[in-house]
């Protein structure tokens, strides 16, 4: 599909001030008229400043090789305004991002939809969606909570492409690729600013423990300095009281220090998939009645 092909001329869009990102940056829904008339309710990035439509040029490609995935949010094009402000279309979400879904869940001490095989599940759909992506030798570039979507039918896709590139890009490029926050970053991330599929998967770890501890923030109340001399002693994220050991294997397995000793996606998707369908061999969700975790801000970007 050409880039031409994704633009949405600005008369099918019809856009509202709600805002649907518990982020920093805003995000309004809106609605699509589609060919056939349907009005598809979208989340609306707005793009502002200084050439915005080169800006997004890269993430508009990135999302266009990606093409449609059952875990992966679905980008309908983008428009650009009179003003030459680039809206950024996604399909609509209606649960929001992964954290703040988890967090509002554990504030209100309501855990009916969320059964030990719903947690398994958003575990499963984002390595599944991840899996596609390295497929596509595809980078994320920003995978944590926030960066997860879910659906009505409480499917995690996989969303915030801002950062995404392909893998292989140049070193020249290294100090230009944001990387992600410390608390989700690989060990070699921190020491040398590379980033790999292998490192997503790291990331990947640290993502699994979030759903597990109902969105608790990554070493709580830690600064990046002590988050490095932990991870140099070869320390790592403890134990979620509600997981399993072979569960939480699975998530030291994420965090070796050497990247070739890490599984895949594919492989994370078949396990978790098996462990899904004997979901009471690896968690015990009542536990969380007698836990207290921190929830501290994180710097959180959009999620679409």
């Amino acid at each position: 599909m050409r880039f031409d092909q994704l633009a949405i001329s600005t008369f099918r869009l019809r856009v509202s001030n709600e805002n649907v990102n518990k982020g920093k940056h805003k995000v309004l829904k809106g609605t699509l008229q589609e060919a056939d008339g349907h009005q598809r309710s979208v989340a609306i990035r707005k793009i502002t400043g200084t050439s915005p439509f080169e800006r997004c040029k890269a993430e508009i490609d990135i999302m266009r090789n990606i093409g449609a995935h059952p875990h992966v949010v679905c980008f309908l094009g983008y428009s650009i305004q009179d003003d030459n402000t680039v809206f950024m279309i996604n399909g609509f979400e209606e649960r929001g991002d992964l954290q703040s879904f988890l967090r509002d869940k554990r504030r209100s001490g309501s855990n009916k939809e969320l059964t030990e095989a719903n947690l398994l599940l958003f575990a499963e759909n984002v390595a599944e969606g991840m899996a596609h992506l390295s497929q596509l030798e595809t980078l994320h570039g920003d995978l944590r909570a926030v960066n997860v979507l879910v659906g009505g039918d409480l499917t995690a896709k996989i969303s915030g492409f801002q950062h995404a590139r392909p893998v292989g890009f140049e070193p020249k490029d290294v100090d230009k690729f944001t990387f992600p926050l410390c608390r989700w970053a690989s060990v070699e991330t921190l020491e040398g600013k590379v980033y790999t599929q292998q490192s997503e998967v790291w990331s990947f770890g640290v993502l699994m423990w979030e759903i597990m501890t109902y969105g608790a923030t990554p070493y709580g109340k830690m600064k990046s300095k002590e988050i490095r001399r932990l991870l140099s002693q070869n320390c790592r994220l403890a134990c979620p009281k509600s997981c399993q050991i072979p569960l939480y294997t699975v998530m030291l397995e994420c965090w070796k220090d050497d990247p070739a000793e890490r599984p895949s996606f594919q492989d994370l998707s078949r396990r978790l998939a098996d462990m899904t369908a004997h979901v009471q061999q690896y968690m015990n969700i009542g536990i969380y009645e007698s836990l207290d975790f921190t929830f501290e801000e994180a710097g959180a970007d959009s999620s679409y």
